[in-house]
């Protein structure tokens, strides 16, 4: 028997991979059709208090929301829910180095002969110094479709081959959060794809244009995209994780501040190895910083599922 628990059970989103395990989270109080006694609410808030001491010593939300995180080291520069970059002083704008990655060379420096002639330290790329991020671009997502989700997993488990979607919605703000952003996913469409035991081949797809125009109208977006999988021994494997990060790349929006960033979710459906047939999702992000090392090369095609491979420097 299936159990598909949407949308009931929404997913907190990680911002990097490495470390993090997705929790169930209730609906906002808001949306709950049961009222609660005002004893019941103080006992879960206490509940939940007790549940984040347990997994951060801080007794702290590992991932803070990213306009959370620019008030609260930039608030003095910029107002993180202004209009448009274009608001923030030319002087005050130093600051978007702090999520600006990359590690290419500067090939258009004019202080010396182009490269590899010659090379200076305003042209020479950064060192990499991996560090876990303490934001994230989305906090929280929601499925409101669970038809669609349903029979994406149905067509899974009758055929035995993987299915890959992409997820239309909208981003809203979330309370749960302070200065919080939800990803609400009310359709998935399926490309032509080519799918065995294993993987999912995205083909060429005339109608996507025509897609997004109708999406559009209905006010909704692609915010991510959904993959089935038998793995069950790692959160992601390391060809998902670059096809994540390749995802987000691909999918780019300039935040009001002025420094470009993705907010695409990547949903997971996988079987519970402790309950069958029962599908829990699970919603994931790469960090920014995995999203750049993957773009500019630096991450490579994996040798095995588990590992990621840097490239070798080559000096």
């Amino acid at each position: 028997m299936l159990t598909v628990t949407y949308p009931k059970i929404t997913q907190n989103v990680s911002a990097v991979t490495q470390d993090t395990i997705l929790e169930e989270k209730p609906v906002p109080k808001k949306n709950r059709i049961v009222e609660e006694s005002p004893e019941k609410e103080k006992e879960d808030d206490k509940k939940k208090t007790e549940k984040l001491d347990k997994t951060d010593t801080s007794g702290e939300i590992k991932h803070t929301s990213f306009d959370c995180f620019l008030k609260t080291n930039f608030g003095h520069i910029i107002n993180p829910k202004q209009k448009s970059g274009s608001e923030v002083p030319l002087e005050s704008r130093a600051f978007l180095k702090e999520f600006s990655y990359s590690y290419k060379v500067n090939r258009d420096c004019k202080n010396h002969e182009p490269y590899p002639k010659a090379m200076c330290s305003a042209c020479i790329p950064p060192s990499i110094h991996m560090k876990r991020q303490v934001y994230r671009h989305v906090d929280y997502a929601q499925i409101m479709n669970s038809e669609e989700v349903g029979r994406l997993i149905r067509h899974w488990f009758q055929t035995s081959m993987q299915r890959v979607g992409y997820l239309y919605g909208y981003y809203a703000e979330d309370p749960t959060y302070e200065d919080g952003d939800r990803a609400v996913v009310e359709a998935i469409y399926e490309p032509p794809q080519q799918n065995d035991l294993n993987n999912s081949i995205i083909l060429p797809d005339q109608l996507q244009t025509n897609v997004d125009k109708i999406s559009a109208r209905l006010g909704l977006q692609r915010i991510g995209y959904v993959f089935t999988t038998y793995n069950n021994d790692v959160f992601l494997t390391s060809e998902e994780v670059m096809q994540a990060a390749r995802f987000q790349e691909a999918f780019q929006i300039t935040h009001p501040v002025g420094v470009t960033v993705s907010k695409q979710i990547i949903m997971v459906l996988r079987r519970d190895s402790k309950k069958g047939d029962e599908v829990i999702p699970e919603v994931y992000m790469m960090s920014d910083q995995c999203q750049s090392l993957v773009r500019d090369g630096l991450l490579l095609p994996p040798d095995d599922r588990k590992h990621l491979k840097l490239k070798e420097s080559d000096g």
